[in-house]
This record gives structure tokens, C-alpha cells and sequence, in this order.
């Protein structure tokens, strides 16, 4: 575990408790930031490769950054940050012919508009905002749009728009013959012929390929491509060379080969396959003995049941070795009648185990940590209500587990587990796999301090197993069908939650938050909160409890992080290199779990407001990022440092029946919610109008005297339908105070269609109380949005909201906000 990791109040919301109070009544987290101020800190974001651009001409020539919503359709306004872009700044956009023919190389984007690019209407401009739309004339494409302010004399480099925008891959090598896809946005588009290649020093290589949605591009690698090492070079179609990333790379390996020794635990070690007989000692010496074959093992259980009373342990091998049973419906692997319940659980005492070790007796199975590959497949494992983990991962490399079933669904009245018993825990843990698999358990799968993850195809059956007011309850259910706390690359598709009981509840399908992945486990690269998530394809029922909203009914939600030294606080710029920041009055954290390595800085205001950098390394007093400033900030400027959700993709899901949102409840970073649907009838919880549906809030806590906040920029909420929902963008202020300078800033809610609900678009204030009069949010955008049936308005713009761009009829707007730039 990260060093100074609090196991049982990180990340929970309303779980921690003051000294000498009963943690089970916690206030809800809301209740707990109004008090406290305790909010998180930042997630990493590595930015976008940059395409090559001619050398610029001289003089000086505006800004426009290249971190932010880059999507557009024609007809659509469109809001472009930056910096010197004033009133007398002009725009140009130039439609990028198509060519489908192999890229030899990326070629260099024009350094100024060329001849034929068209004039665009600059509706309105602040200096750090330019707003304009794209002609409705102009065919859907990719654009390379420029900004100058000397009539042209000097451009800014030139931003790319609708062109692929690669995140990450949802595996980092495969063999010859296999397949990986490509995460991120516009990776498609609209019917065009998306092309990957793979290249080394020996040219480039097709690949074929399969458009999956507008976010994700499976490739298959060619059987006779050699292995080693590859730049994956991305086209959507549009753009032609100019328009190719090669941000990415993968690793091409030969196909595994099986084992060369088998061991029956039947056959070999005497096991039981009836389950009469106690079969521990027989398993465990099957499992030593397959950890201590140098040239790998598969340990084999032959159909049966077999009993075990103790936890198994695989230790770590020097070559790969499967765990296999003859299939999830014939093998299973039970805990005894007699066995007690996980000894190193406390009784009386609400507790979730957080921590995991090789001795201790809460799990069925424990992965010693490895780096060698471990196979679990066809198998079912029954708690019978004796271990509060089915199965422990603990800092290995390359586990998977398919087509295995997770019975772990009861403990004892006496073990007061806070979100009850979790199938599979895993820890410190790179290149997991989970595909195919059947839960029926309070808790799916928790994960902690974890990077390339792959859960999907599975069927996740949850509830907690208490009613509100029982003496060994939590206040609420608080459980999930899958946690994370701190990711990099994770990949949740494809799979079904709903409860598991006609009786009992359960809290949200996926929750994640409350950690930072390590820099000391993982490097720097990998350094973040939760950063590169794709949550697509699943189908979600019934998440929430009856009566309570205060902490549940989430679908997915990213929540908030620990803190980090000197994070969440606005700070001065005393000075600045290219690719550093020096605070005034704040020190950081050095080497230690609240380092800022991995957060995030966020230019608020003054020179170079809207700049987001990811923090690489650290002074006391000194922040180096990832890349050097568009804009160099000065004494002018204002910054904060926070631990964020950052490129995260809500999309394709199919929702119902539940009470709140998809989306992210704290700092949020370039996310996207598109393309689901969402139904909030019929939902076991209490639904509050104004927090259903999908998108993102912002969060102030600690006091007047000192407010701490959560950012959220360059997110985009796009293209979802709603029945009793709807496209939120909000900000709950727990502090009282006000905050000095706009942290929803950026935004883009577009294209949305809703029905049976007063607002399609809604952005306000989602606390219980009045936040104070200030600027909370600005430069957010509203873009033709569809009201449905019983709806009365395409968008209501709160108090709090300042030159928000809104794109719709006039008499569907109602406007409490100030200075909104309205375009026609």
C-alpha cells in the first residue's frame, strides 16, 4: 500500500469518522467535505502529441492551446482557449484534403492559412476565449484553424479538429495474429476508412481494422510481422498525412505456448473431488509445485468440488502457470463448513479490508506478487460465507481470469463489513485481465494502485446484505461493481450490473477515485489518479438504495482523491521556465505519497489562464511539468494543483433505472459522456432532478477563509438521450466562501435529446443550500440540444455561470447567468 494510506477512510464517502464517534453513522460525503474541507488531489494527464508544424513566421501571433474540446460538427459554434486572442483577432480554417495513401512520414501542417481557407466569424473574444462557429456549408472534416491578430501577418500554430486523438491501448503488446484497440476520441469517424500502422525501423506495416465506436479502433496484428517493438501510426480517415498520431507504441510478441508440465490435484496430490475430505494440503502442494517448475506448470482440477480450509497461495514463479479447472460449471473450489470466518477481520467493528498480505486469512486464493503470467480459468469459488476476499492479486504482472464464477454473497451477523465481501482484490498490480466471468457478491472487484486493466464481459449480481438502521450496517450501501483507487489505462466494457438480491440493495456500478497510482511503483510516466478510462458498452440496472440519495445511485462515478501538500488551494506564480512553476507561500510534499508527482496544475488567471500541465517532478517550492507553456505565466497568474480524472471516456452504455449520473464528482480533465442511454424511471432511489443523467460537478470545500476546489475543464458531454435525465454541468460550494477565480471552464454540452424532465441542458448549483454570488464556471458551451417530450426548456443557465456560449433558440434558454454570448 502507498505509504501514508488511510485503508478505511481514503476516497470513502462518509466513511471517515472523528475520534471517539461510531464510524457507521459518518455524515454522507457531502455532510464530510461541508466540515471538513478534505478534498482531493490530481490525476495525470499526458497531453496529446503534437503533429509537426512548419517554423513560425515571424512576430508575435496568439495562442491556440491544443488541450481542449477538439470535436465539432458544421452549423456548431465553437469555443477555442488560448491566449492574446483580443478583439481585433481573426480566424482562419482550412478544410484538410483527405488522402487514404500509406504515410511515409506525418507531413508538417502549413505555419499560415492556405490559399482558399475560409474566413470565420469571431462572435466574441477575451483575450483568452475566442468564440466562432463552423460554416454550415462546410463539409464535415478535419480543419486546421489559425488565429492571428495582426491581420494576418503572424499566425498561431494551427489547431487540429476532428482528428484522431489516440489515448491509450487497451493492451500494450499482443502476439502476432492477435488484436488491441485504440482508445480515445474521433479514433472514427462517421463511416470514413479509419487505417493503422505499425512501424519500425524496417517502414510501416497495414494493419487490419475494425471501427468499434467513434472512441475505440480494434487493429489486428499480422501473423508475419516480427516481433519487437512498434509506433502505431492512426488515421480516422480525414486529414490526409497532416492528420496521422504516433503517440503510441506496442509491443509485438510471439503466441504463448502451453505449459509443458500439467499437474492433476486429483491424480498426482490426492485431492478429494467430492468435497467430503478436506483437499487443503493436497492443493497447496500442487501450487508449490507449479511455482517451483522453472519451465512453467499448469495446475489441473479435474471436475468436482473440492473443500479447503485455509487460504491457498501460488508463490512466485520463475515461468508462466495456469490454474485450471474443467469449466466454471463443473469445478468448484468451496470454503469448509467448519472453516471461521476471515480471523484477521475484527468483529463488531465496521471494517472492509484494504490491505492484503501472504499470511493472512481473509482471501481463498492469494497471487504472490510476480512478473511472470498467471492463468485462472474455469473454476468456481464459494466463500459459503467464511473469507471476506475470494481472490487476492498482490503485485503481479500478466494475471487473467476467465470464465470463472465468484460466489461470495454472506458472513456473520458479528463481521460488520462496510461494503461486504469483494470476489477479487488486487493491488500494485500491471496487466490484468478479467473477461467472461459470472459475480454474485456485495463488492465486484477492487482495485488499488493498478495500470493496464481490462474488466469485461462479465455479469456482476451485487447487493449489500443489510437494511439502513441494522446495528451491523453501514448507514447506506456503499458497495460497487467494481472500485478503483488510482489507474492508468482501464478498460471496463462490455458488461452487466444489476442487483443480486430481491432484498437488498446496491450502491453504483463503478466508483473511482481516492488514490494516486505510485510514481515509486510504476514511474513517472504512469504517475496519475485515474487517467485513460474507457467505461463503454455496458448495461446498468437499479443502482441506488431506497430512501437515500446522500451516497449512492451513482452509475459511474469519479470521485474525489486524498490530498497532496500544497493541492486544491489557489496559489501565487512567483516565476517560471519554460517548463516549471514556482509558488509563493506553499510547500510541497518531496517523495512521499502526497507529492504532487502526477497531479495535474491549473492555470486559473492572469497570463496564460486555461493551461493544463502534468506535474513530472518537484522542489519544495518548485513544480517541473511534462511540456513547455503555450503562454509562459507570470506574477499575474493564479494556479492550483489537484489530482484528477483525465481522459476518460463515458460511452455506449445503457442505463436504467437508476437514480443519479455518469460522470465525474470532483476534478475532471478532457472527459467525454456521450453516446448512452439513460433512464432513470423506475429507480429503487430518491431521484433528484437536477443530479440525474450524465456529466460533471465541481466541488468547493474547506472554509470562507480558505476554499479549496476541484477543476473541471475541456470535458464533453455529447450526443446521449435521456428519458427523466439529463446533461448536467454543476458545482456544489460546501464552503461558504468564494471563490476567486472560475474552475468550470471550457466545458461543451452538445447535441443531447431528452424528454420527460424540465431542462435537456441544466448547469446550477447542486448543493442543498445556496452556494454564495460568484463566478463558478466560464467559456462552457451549449450546442443544439434537443428537448423531448414534457420538456420546457433546451437549457437553464444558473446564477454562477459568466459568457457561456449557448447555440439554440433563444426562447429555449433560460438565462441566469451573466454576460452569455448567444450565437444564432
Amino acid at each position: 500500500m502507498p505509504h501514508g494510506h488511510d485503508p478505511q477512510t481514503a476516497g470513502r464517502r462518509g466513511a471517515k469518522s472523528e475520534p471517539g464517534k461510531d464510524p457507521r453513522f459518518a455524515p454522507s460525503r457531502r455532510a464530510f467535505l461541508a466540515a471538513s474541507g478534505v478534498v482531493a488531489g490530481a490525476a495525470v494527464l499526458a497531453g496529446p502529441t503534437r503533429r509537426a508544424i512548419a517554423s513560425p513566421l515571424s512576430g508575435t501571433a496568439p495562442v491556440i492551446y491544443p488541450d481542449q474540446v477538439r470535436t465539432v460538427r458544421p452549423g456548431e459554434a465553437l469555443s477555442l482557449a488560448g491566449g492574446g486572442l483580443t478583439g481585433t483577432v481573426t480566424l482562419k480554417l482550412w478544410a484538410i484534403p483527405n488522402d487514404t495513401s500509406a504515410p511515409t512520414s506525418v507531413a508538417p501542417l502549413p505555419a499560415a492559412p492556405p490559399a482558399g481557407s475560409t474566413s470565420l466569424t469571431v462572435v466574441a473574444a477575451s483575450g483568452d476565449n475566442v468564440v466562432t462557429e463552423i460554416p454550415p456549408s462546410i463539409v464535415d472534416g478535419a480543419y486546421a484553424i489559425y488565429a492571428s491578430t495582426d491581420g494576418g501577418t503572424t499566425w498561431s500554430s494551427p489547431l487540429l479538429i476532428n482528428t484522431a486523438q489516440p489515448w491509450y491501448l487497451d493492451r500494450a503488446k499482443a502476439a502476432r495474429g492477435g488484436s488491441a484497440t485504440l482508445i480515445g476520441t474521433a479514433v472514427s469517424r462517421d463511416g470514413r476508412t479509419p487505417q493503422v500502422y505499425l512501424r519500425d525501423s524496417g517502414g510501416l506495416t497495414a494493419c487490419t481494422v475494425a471501427a468499434v465506436s467513434e472512441y475505440e479502433l480494434a487493429f489486428t496484428v499480422p501473423t508475419a510481422l516480427a516481433t519487437g517493438s512498434y509506433t502505431v501510426v492512426a488515421s480516422n480517415g480525414l486529414g490526409g498525412h497532416y492528420a496521422y498520431d504516433s503517440s503510441l507504441t506496442f509491443t509485438v510478441t510471439n503466441p504463448a505456448t502451453a505449459p509443458g508440465t500439467t499437474y492433476d490435484v486429483v491424480a498426482d496430490f490426492g485431492a478429494d473431488p467430492t468435497g467430503a475430505a478436506d483437499a487443503t494440503t493436497s492443493l497447496q502442494n500442487a501450487l508449490n509445485a507449479a511455482a517451483a517448475n522453472s519451465a512453467g506448470a499448469c495446475v489441473s482440477f479435474p471436475a468436482g468440488t473440492y473443500t479447503i480450509s485455509s487460504k491457498l497461495a501460488l508463490g512466485a514463479g520463475t515461468a508462466g502457470i495456469q490454474i485450471l479447472g474443467a469449466g466454471a460449471g463443473s469445478t468448484t473450489l468451496r470454503m469448509s463448513d467448519s472453516a471461521p470466518f476471515s480471523p484477521d477481520i475484527p468483529v463488531n467493528t465496521v471494517i472492509d479490508p484494504q490491505v492484503m498480505k501472504a499470511d493472512d486469512e481473509n482471501g481463498m486464493l492469494y497471487l504472490a506478487p510476480s512478473i511472470q503470467p498467471v492463468e485462472l480459468s474455469g473454476i468456481t469459488f464459494d466463500t459459503n460465507g467464511k473469507r471476506a476476499i475470494v481472490l487476492q492479486i498482490d503485485g503481479c504482472s500478466g494475471v487473467s481470469v476467465t470464465d470463472t464464477v465468484f460466489v461470495a454473497d454472506s458472513y456473520p451477523d458479528d463481521a460488520w463489513l462496510y461494503a461486504g465481501v469483494c470476489s477479487i482484490f488486487a493491488q500494485n498490480t500491471r496487466d490484468l485481465t478479467v473477461d467472461g466471468c459470472s459475480f454474485t457478491c456485495h463488492k465486484g472487484i477492487f482495485l488499488i494502485n493498478v495500470v493496464d486493466v481490462q474488466v469485461q464481459n462479465n455479469a456482476f449480481a451485487i447487493f449489500y446484505p443489510r437494511n439502513p438502521g441494522d446495528p451491523n450496517a453501514a448507514p447506506h450501501a456503499d458497495n460497487d461493481g467494481v472500485e478503483v483507487w488510482g489507474a492508468r489505462r482501464l478498460t471496463i466494457r462490455g458488461n452487466t450490473f444489476a442487483r443480486g438480491s430481491s432484498t437488498y440493495y446496491y450502491a453504483r456500478a463503478v466508483q473511482t477515485g481516492a488514490l494516486k497510482v505510485s510514481h515509486g511503483r510504476f514511474g513517472t510516466a504512469d504517475a496519475c489518479g485515474v487517467e485513460d478510462m474507457l467505461i463503454a458498452h455496458n448495461t446498468v440496472q437499479d443502482a441506488g438504495q431506497p430512501g437515500d440519495m446522500a451516497n449512492n445511485g451513482e452509475v459511474f462515478v469519479g470521485d474525489t482523491f486524498n490530498g497532496i501538500t500544497g493541492g486544491i488551494q489557489t496559489l501565487p506564480v512567483s516565476s517560471t521556465t519554460a517548463n516549471t512553476i514556482t509558488a509563493s507561500g506553499s510547500t510541497f510534499a518531496v517523495n512521499s505519497a502526497q507529492d504532487p508527482i502526477g497531479a495535474h496544475v491549473f492555470i486559473l488567471d492572469g497570463t496564460g489562464s486555461g493551461q493544463v500541465r502534468r506535474i513530472i517532478g518537484n522542489t519544495t517550492t518548485t513544480l517541473t511539468v511534462d511540456r513547455a507553456w503555450d503562454v509562459l505565466p507570470d506574477t499575474t497568474s493564479s494556479f492550483l494543483i489537484d489530482v484528477v480524472h483525465a481522459r476518460q471516456l463515458y460511452v455506449h452504455n445503457a442505463i436504467t433505472a437508476c437514480s443519479k449520473y455518469i460522470g465525474s464528482y470532483g476534478p475532471s480533465l478532457l472527459g467525454v459522456v456521450a453516446r448512452n442511454e439513460f433512464d432513470s424511471s423506475g429507480a429503487p432511489g430518491v431521484i433528484v432532478p437536477e443530479m440525474c443523467g450524465a456529466g460533471f460537478v465541481g466541488l468547493l470545500g474547506g472554509t470562507a477563509a480558505a476554499v479549496k476546489f476541484h477543476p473541471v475543464f475541456y470535458n464533453h458531454i455529447a450526443d446521449n438521450t435521456f428519458t427523466a435525465a439529463h446533461a448536467l454541468l454543476s458545482y456544489q460550494d460546501f464552503s461558504g466562501g468564494v471563490p476567486p477565480y472560475p474552475f468550470l471552464r471550457g466545458n461543451v454540452v452538445s447535441r443531447n435529446v431528452a424528454s420527460e424532465i424540465t431542462d435537456v441542458v441544466w448547469m446550477g448549483d447542486s448543493g442543498t443550500t445556496p452556494s454564495p454570488a460568484a463566478t463558478y464556471g466560464r467559456y462552457n458551451a451549449i450546442v443544439h440540444n434537443e428537448p423531448g417530450a414534457s420538456v420546457t426548456n433546451e437549457a437553464t443557465l444558473d446564477g454562477g455561470w459568466d459568457r457561456t456560449i449557448y447555440q439554440g433558440p433563444a426562447s429555449g434558454l433560460v438565462d441566469g447567468g451573466s454576460n452569455t454570448v448567444v450565437v444564432p
